[in-house]
């Protein structure tokens, strides 16, 4: 995957060259004008005071699509305090608890700025996604484009192109489509149920802070926090299709 720096990537280019074709590419010291991003971790926190958001808990991993998993409201300065050292795995194997997909509060809209690639009224309001290491998102695929912000830390994507829906054993969230999970794990793929899969292509990408991931709609993606992560993403009603 080709990986460009801000600088050396003009919005045209993007939109010629990435965009109409559905190809991922990281964008590096893309979130320099971003305020969160300067902030160190304990100024930040100032930030955060008072804010609630929803963590995951129990074994979110096998239930990451499903209307049963444990959600807890939860004090977004005290979650972010104590990621430093997270409950560890319990007897039943379950991870630590994950901020994932909240929406982004309106008082931190300007600790941030909307990447320019795609017109402001096609962005969805961003997500944040704060979280320990080893917090995981199973391989799917999303029905919208997506730009990921990495901000704090590190996280480890697997992606396989859109082309691959069949053999990575897919299914879908709603009768009529819509996010897509995958029954094949890239890390330890079943060859006896899924052999169609020996003949996808896995890419392995570590998003770095400061970096800005295009993943395309329609591309698989696996992500996990390599250490404390803190990232914000923007899905785009593109109306692109695949």
């Amino acid at each position: 995957m080709e990986r460009r720096p801000r600088s050396g990537l003009s919005v045209e280019e993007f939109r010629t060259r990435y965009l109409p074709q559905g190809i991922p590419v990281v964008i590096s010291d893309a979130l320099q004008d971003w305020p969160l991003f300067q902030l160190s971790r304990e100024e930040s926190l100032v930030h955060f005071a008072e804010l609630q958001g929803i963590t995951r808990h129990g074994d979110y991993v096998k239930k990451t699509f499903s209307t049963e998993r444990d959600f807890r409201s939860t004090s977004m300065a005290e979650f972010i305090a104590s990621l430093d050292n997270p409950a560890p795995k319990n007897a039943d194997g379950e991870p630590p608890a994950y901020m994932g997909n909240n929406i982004l509060p309106a008082q931190l809209l300007e600790q941030i700025q909307y990447p320019p690639y795609f017109d402001r009224s096609l962005f969805i309001p961003p997500r944040i996604w704060i979280g320990p290491k080893g917090t995981l998102t199973p391989l799917h695929r999303d029905d919208t484009d997506n730009l990921f912000a990495q901000v704090w830390g590190q996280k480890s994507f697997i992606l396989a192109a859109p082309h691959h829906r069949e053999a990575l054993g897919t299914w879908s969230t709603a009768p009529q489509g819509g996010l897509d999970g995958c029954e094949v794990n890239p890390d330890a793929p079943d060859y006896q149920r899924f052999p169609a899969s020996r003949d996808v292509t896995f890419l392995r990408i570590i998003l770095e802070a400061g970096d800005l991931l295009f993943l395309p709609e329609g591309w698989f993606h696996q992500v996990q926090s390599v250490p404390t992560s803190l990232s914000v993403n923007f899905w785009v009603d593109s109306g692109r299709g695949w």
